[in-house]
């Protein structure tokens, strides 16, 4: 949903990219959240096949609660690093992000 929240009109595809799921975890996540009335499903109007997925209102306001939790767990993580060893372990992160993308959908 954070993914929608900060870029609406993604597909499915597209979520899996951004949150490293596998597929199948992401059609299962997107089918329960449309039923829950979080997301809703519009046709793409330059490719029949693709369905671009956007936040309700009720999905909407469930980011708005849950991002400044998510922003406080993020602080408690990095509590009691240096500013340098936090900026190293962002890049750290992020390499291994990259790699992850890489691998071949094998699972």
């Amino acid at each position: 949903m954070l993914a929608l929240d900060r870029h609406p009109a993604l597909s499915q595809a597209d979520v899996g990219y951004y949150t490293g799921l596998h597929k199948m975890t992401v059609s299962r996540a997107v089918r329960h959240l449309v039923t829950s009335g979080y997301v809703v499903a519009h046709d793409d109007e330059t490719d029949r096949r693709r369905k671009a997925l956007f936040l309700t209102a009720k999905g909407e306001s469930l980011c708005d609660e849950a991002l400044p939790l998510l922003r406080r767990r993020e602080t408690m993580v990095g509590a009691g690093l240096a500013p340098a060893e936090l900026q190293e372990f962002k890049r750290t992160l992020a390499a291994i992000i990259v790699n992850v993308r890489a691998w071949p959908d094998v699972f």
